[in-house]
């Protein structure tokens, strides 16, 4: 087997690769034999989902608009077509 350069404060000195290893592994030394890989760029977060758009005939049956504080987020109607409200939430406006 070859000879592997390893480093240590300046000085390089050549010995086996197994040995180069457990030097390595200790600490201080470094091996010249690997190369620097180059530092993936870490992926962007996604974007968060835009709100959904309330238009101007967005209201239920009452005629009141969606409020997120009154109404469950997916915008549900019951059957009479008004929103549906959060469990615990209180119908005052």
């Amino acid at each position: 087997m070859s000879k592997v350069e390893i480093e240590k404060r300046g000085k390089v000195i050549k010995v086996h690769s197994r040995v180069a290893d457990l030097l390595v592994a200790r600490g201080g030394y470094l091996r010249r034999d690997i190369v620097a890989q180059p530092v993936p760029a870490p992926a962007p977060a996604p974007a968060p989902a835009p709100a959904p758009a309330q238009s101007e005939g967005d209201l239920d049956a009452e005629g009141s608009a969606w409020n997120s504080e009154l109404h469950t987020a997916d915008r549900s109607k019951t059957k009479a077509g008004n929103w549906r409200k959060k469990p615990g939430a209180s119908s005052a406006k």
